[in-house]
């Protein structure tokens, strides 16, 4: 396992929160593949704490998905299923497109201005083919929009959602093609949500996401394939 870390620790209540964070990340970013071996002794001198800060965190991420605690052989990174893909994606296709139709019907003007800076630096880092950028300018956008419907119980499940799903954004992203199109399809969300057409923008935003889905799985599909 190759990574570096190098965050202080010092504060010991958020030690646990802080490893968990860092590895969570390399997760997603695919800085740690799926099958890899978490080695704890690995961990401690990457991070300086002792093990029990990096259990607690291995116990945090094995129960939002990230990895697989196996007893007397430690921890691995999980795999990721079609089936999970589909799944994630289709629940969210519904919450942003919901969120989507009442933001037509009752964003304001400072809300879309918001909206239209993240796709503005969306944009840059597309350009730069920036994936580890564009995925979090790609999950601001709809995590903003969610939020300004202003729900606080819709917010609370779309960030427990978003967990897993950011890992599964990162394979629909890898490909600047596809970052381009994701680019074109958000713009196309904040044109209909600008314009007020609440049923448009519902339809291109859970459009978006199951073209996602579809991105993904036929990435892991090649992926696959080369494999054999």
């Amino acid at each position: 396992m190759n990574l570096d870390f190098t965050a202080e620790f010092s504060d010991p209540k958020l030690i646990s929160a802080r490893v968990y964070e860092q590895i969570r990340k390399a997760i997603i970013l695919r800085k740690l593949p799926e099958g890899q071996r978490i080695v704890e002794a690995d961990l401690t001198r990457a991070f300086r704490v002792s093990r029990s800060p990096i259990r607690d965190a291995l116990k945090m991420l094995a129960a939002d998905g990230f990895v697989d605690l196996i007893p007397y052989r430690g921890a691995t990174v999980s795999g990721i299923s079609p089936e999970n893909v589909r799944e994630h994606y289709e629940i969210k296709a519904m919450v942003e497109g919901f969120a989507a139709y009442i933001g037509a019907r009752r964003f304001t003007e400072n809300d879309i201005s918001e909206l239209g800076g993240i796709l503005a630096e969306m944009e840059k880092e597309v350009t730069r083919s920036n994936l580890e950028k564009v995925l979090e300018a790609n999950f601001a956008f709809h995590k903003k929009v969610v939020d300004c419907v202003r729900n606080t119980r819709l917010s609370r499940f779309y960030e427990s959602l978003t967990h897993s799903i950011r890992r599964f954004g990162t394979i629909g992203l890898t490909e600047p093609r596809f970052q381009k199109l994701s680019l074109k399809e958000h713009q196309e969300i904040l044109a209909a949500i600008r314009d007020k057409k609440p049923s448009l923008a519902e339809e291109r935003t859970r459009n978006h996401a199951l073209n996602m889905s579809r991105r993904v799985l036929d990435y892991m599909k090649r992926a696959d394939n080369g494999k054999s």
